[in-house]
């Protein structure tokens, strides 16, 4: 299937940012090689078929924005289609105007409504303002000028969340719609799909992007981390606890039973159900058994694994996720090193020559481009004529030790004490631990890791890590030994104290009453964006 051609920025925007604040946002942009398009009068000229081009969409709200009806019609177009694309990032900015302002139709935004009252039906109103409460939901940034802060900080946070978003849908949508492929049928019968890989080639990217695009079609949805694992280390019973605990919500081990899973799946309807990372051919067959036993006839089951351990399930539809070509490899390195698509002329021979030397996995890309990230041009030909020599099974780890040997001790302990204790935790939760623990502004080191590409935060906020990270970062000489217990960390480590199973013992305990479900996250410009 064919991609539409794509452009990378959509900014829609009112006449009051328009010559200011969006001015140079775009300038910014387009300085940097994006392909940018700003709307800020009447929306209707914009039409489907443009939209579709883009992948980020940056929706300025000022006070004049709601005195738009083809504003708020556009927008909620691009929310109802986009909202949930696997490919499509749209970010709020609120400009001098507070995000519960635009949220609950309140200030600026309430007279707004007031004046469309008297000329649009209300059900053109009630539409809009499930829109407006949309978009608030995702997350973005606020300016005001009472804070003190410059707009240029935030037109750098902005510009490296677009530069991170058009680096990871490089080569995505087409990947996603061969999965999506597969997942149709003609009956209604439950569909299996293998999507297998080698390690760091983007598995569970395009799985999630799957997830995305299908959102809204399922009854239940349902993803569940390290299976292979899970059921190596605790068995089978383990996965219908799993089971219990994500869709149903009942951890009890004593009636999470396999009998009481099938009574209360086949309830749930429709559902997508997505195994990731399993090992061999017992684990697929007893994965496919509790699936085909416990849901609904015309559930979707997506599994994925590093080797193609199905040859023997004709019943399931395969997918080999490629490595990227080329050119993907090179926009994806270009993006991720110096965060532009129009990279100066003297980083080009860099660019090819790591392009070339790199096997164009999106993993071993990412952390090579990581590394290089304001680097003088010599310094980065240095490191890629050293790289060279290593050879290409030990090339991912090496890069790994390279970064992390470059970060403060501050940093090591953070990205260590992540590893082992709060993956999966929400950023600010994260933040709060380490600060409570280190004593140390954590945030700014946090940003780091991010910088670096060895912590990421998913679609839910939480703080996630490659797998192949988390095991090097494990493994090097900083972590665990061949003979010795997770423990012994080594000289470094010895500044944290650890527990009886080997797991990095916080001073002060948190609470879980200490935090709140935040529902979406503002920023304003001396934060950053994660």
């Amino acid at each position: 299937m064919s991609e539409p051609k794509i452009r990378d920025v959509l900014i829609s925007c009112a006449e009051d940012t328009h010559q200011g604040f969006v001015g140079h946002l775009f300038k910014s942009l387009t300085d940097l090689g994006f392909s940018v398009k700003v709307v800020s009068g009447d929306h209707r000229d914009l039409k489907e078929e443009e939209i579709e081009c883009f992948r980020v969409f940056i929706i300025v709200f000022s006070h004049h924005y709601a005195t738009s009806s083809s504003r708020l019609d556009k927008l909620t177009e691009i929310i109802n289609k986009y909202g949930a694309a696997e490919d499509r990032r749209i970010f709020p900015f609120f400009f001098e105007v507070e995000p519960n302002h635009v949220r609950f139709q309140s200030g600026s935004f309430e007279i707004a409504f007031d004046s469309h009252a008297n000329r649009v039906e209300s059900e053109c109103l009630q539409r809009w303002k499930i829109t407006l409460k949309k978009v608030t939901d995702f997350s973005g940034w606020s300016f005001n000028r009472s804070e003190k802060t410059y707009q240029y900080q935030v037109i750098e946070k902005i510009v490296q969340k677009v530069s991170d978003h058009v680096a990871c849908s490089v080569g995505l949508h087409c990947r996603v719609e061969k999965v999506n492929d597969l997942l149709k049928s003609e009956s209604d019968d439950t569909v299996r799909v293998l999507v297998y890989g080698e390690s760091g080639i983007g598995k569970t990217t395009v799985v999630r992007g799957v997830c995305r695009s299908n959102g809204g079609k399922f009854a239940y949805y349902c993803f569940l981390e390290k299976v292979g694992e899970n059921l190596r280390n605790h068995g089978s019973r383990h996965l219908i606890r799993m089971l219990f605990s994500k869709i149903i919500g009942d951890n009890d081990s004593e009636f999470g039973t396999e009998e009481i899973l099938r009574k209360k799946g086949k309830q749930l309807g429709k559902s997508l159900l997505v195994f990731e990372d399993i090992f061999d051919q017992e684990q697929l067959e007893y994965i496919v058994k509790v699936a085909s036993d416990c849901f609904s006839f015309n559930s979707k089951v997506i599994i994925t694994a590093e080797k193609n351990c199905f040859l023997k399930c004709p019943e399931i539809e395969i997918y080999e996720v490629e490595r990227l070509t080329k050119q993907e490899s090179t926009d994806l390195f270009i993006l991720k090193a110096f965060n532009c698509r129009n990279p100066k002329i003297k980083h080009l021979k860099i660019i090819t020559q790591a392009v070339t030397m790199a096997p164009w996995v999106p993993y071993t890309l990412e952390l090579i481009a990581s590394y290089f990230r304001e680097k003088s041009a010599e310094h980065c030909q240095r490191i890629l004529d050293e790289y060279e020599k290593i050879p290409n099974e030990k090339k991912k780890q090496v890069i790994v030790q390279m970064i992390f040997d470059a970060l403060s001790c501050d940093q090591k302990k953070m990205l260590i004490h992540i590893a082992y204790n709060l993956i999966g935790q929400e950023k600010a939760i994260v933040e709060d631990r380490l600060h409570r623990l280190f004593g140390v502004w954590a945030k700014d080191g946090i940003d780091m890791l991010l910088h670096k590409s060895l912590v990421k935060i998913d679609e839910q906020g939480q703080v996630t890590m490659h797998h192949l990270t988390h095991n090097m970062v494990k493994d090097m000489e900083y972590g665990k030994k061949e003979d010795q217990p997770a423990s012994n960390y080594g000289s470094m480590c010895d500044l944290m104290e650890l527990d009886k199973n080997g797991y990095v013992m916080e001073e002060i305990q948190p609470s879980s009453n200490d935090y709140e479900p935040m529902e979406y996250e503002y920023q304003n410009c001396s934060t950053s964006s994660s």
